[in-house]
C-alpha cells in the first residue's frame, strides 16, 4: 500500500486546482522529487498522482482506490486525477516553454499547435483528450443526483481504468465500469433530494407533463441555495457527449428511451373485481 491523501470537502472553490498547481506537482515528478512534494506544497490530490504516474516506470499496473462516505468529494478527486494525467503532455509543453524562458504568447502559440495536432479527420476541440475527458463525465447525468449534502452525488460505483502507452507514458484510452447502482431511487426519492439529472433535464423539455417520479422534487435547490438550471446543464451533456462520440441520432434514442421509462412511471392501474372472484 502506497501513501493515504486524507482530504475534506470544503464545499466551496479553492484557487489550487489551476494549470499553475499541475506543473508544480509534475516539475517535481520529473525531477524525482515527487515523494517529498507535500513538504513545498502541501498534501495534494495532484501530488498523490503524480508519484502514481512515476510509478509507472517501475510497475506498469498502478491503482488509486478513492473512499469516503456521500459528499466527501469522490467524483471530483476522480474527475481531477484523471484530468490532471490527461493533460500531462501540456503540463510538459508549459514547463519546457517556461524553462526556456519564452514568453507567454510564445507559450500559449505553442500549446494551441499541440492541441491542433490530433488525429486526421479531427478538430482540436475533438482531439482524443476532449473524448476522454468527456467521457469520464457523461455517467455524471446518467448516475449522479442532488442529495442533502451533495449537489453532484454519485449514486454508483465506478471503476476507472487509463491505459498508457509510449514514452514518456500518455493516456490513449479509457475504460469505466459502473457498479451497484441505485436503482431505487428511480422510483422513490428520498425527501429533500432530487432524481438522477437527465431525468430533470427530459422533464424540462416535456413543458406541461407531470412525471410521477419527480414527484417533491420542485423548489429544491443547490447547497448554496441557487436554483438548478436543467435547461442548460442538458445542453452542456449534449455537447460533452458529442464530444465523447455519440453523434445526435444515437444521443435521442437514448433520450427517448428514458423518456419511454419516465412515461411508463405515470401509468395507473384500477383494480377491476368479476364475479365469482
Amino acid at each position: 500500500v502506497g501513501a493515504t491523501l486524507i482530504s475534506v470537502n470544503p464545499f466551496e472553490r479553492f484557487e489550487c486546482f489551476g494549470h499553475d498547481w499541475e506543473d508544480a506537482y509534475h516539475r517535481l515528478g520529473k525531477e524525482g522529487l515527487i515523494s517529498t512534494a507535500w513538504r513545498e506544497y502541501g498534501p495534494h490530490c495532484y501530488g498523490t498522482i503524480e508519484e502514481v504516474y512515476q510509478a509507472l516506470k517501475r510497475c506498469p499496473l498502478q491503482s488509486v482506490v478513492i473512499c469516503g462516505e456521500s459528499g466527501s468529494g469522490k467524483t471530483y478527486t476522480n474527475k481531477l486525477m484523471i484530468n490532471y494525467l490527461l493533460d500531462h503532455d501540456t503540463q510538459a509543453a508549459r514547463i519546457a516553454a517556461q524553462s526556456r524562458g519564452r514568453s507567454n504568447s510564445r507559450c500559449s502559440m505553442m500549446l494551441s499547435q499541440m492541441s491542433a495536432s490530433t488525429a486526421p479527420g479531427t478538430s482540436a476541440t475533438n482531439s482524443k483528450k476532449d473524448q476522454l475527458e468527456a467521457a469520464n463525465e457523461v455517467l455524471e447525468a446518467y448516475g449522479n443526483a442532488k442529495t442533502c449534502r451533495n449537489d453532484n452525488s454519485s449514486r454508483f460505483g465506478k471503476y476507472s481504468q487509463l491505459f498508457f502507452s509510449g514514452s514518456p507514458h500518455t493516456v490513449t484510452a479509457l475504460k469505466v465500469e459502473h457498479y451497484l447502482l441505485e436503482r431505487s431511487r428511480l422510483v422513490t426519492v428520498p425527501k429533500g433530494e432530487r432524481n438522477y439529472h437527465i431525468l430533470h433535464y427530459l422533464a424540462h423539455e416535456e413543458q406541461g407533463v407531470e412525471f410521477s417520479y419527480l414527484d417533491g422534487t420542485k423548489g429544491i435547490t443547490l447547497v448554496n441555495g441557487t436554483a438548478f438550471d436543467d435547461a442548460k446543464d442538458f445542453e452542456a451533456l449534449k455537447d460533452r457527449m458529442e464530444s465523447a462520440g455519440f453523434d445526435d441520432e444515437l444521443q435521442n434514442c437514448i433520450y427517448s428511451c428514458i423518456k419511454g421509462i419516465m412515461y411508463m412511471g405515470n401509468t395507473q392501474f384500477d383494480e377491476v373485481v368479476k364475479e365469482g372472484n
